[in-house]
């Protein structure tokens, strides 16, 4: 699988919205390497964003992005009602 498109495409179905190059790697069945190139070319093309060294986002939800990138983690209630 090369193209970027299909890759986002991918990702997105697994109900996931942040992953680490690893995660990719083993989501498209390539290397370390060439999962980090398709991760390069996803940030872009603004098709993901980069949250911090070796974690890509595909969604604008800043919750959804802390939630994911380290895990376990929650938020109250509260901060939800404040977004």
């Amino acid at each position: 699988m090369g193209n970027i498109y299909k890759i986002k495409e991918l990702a997105v179905s697994t109900k996931r919205r942040v992953f680490s190059i690893t995660d990719i790697a083993n989501l498209i069945n390539r290397s370390y390497s060439q999962a980090s190139v398709y991760a390069n070319r996803l940030v872009e093309k603004k098709l993901a964003k980069k949250v911090y060294a070796g974690k890509i986002s595909f969604t604008d939800n800043e919750y959804i992005e802390v939630t994911q990138t380290i895990e376990p983690s929650y938020l109250s209630m509260t901060s939800s009602f404040f977004h």
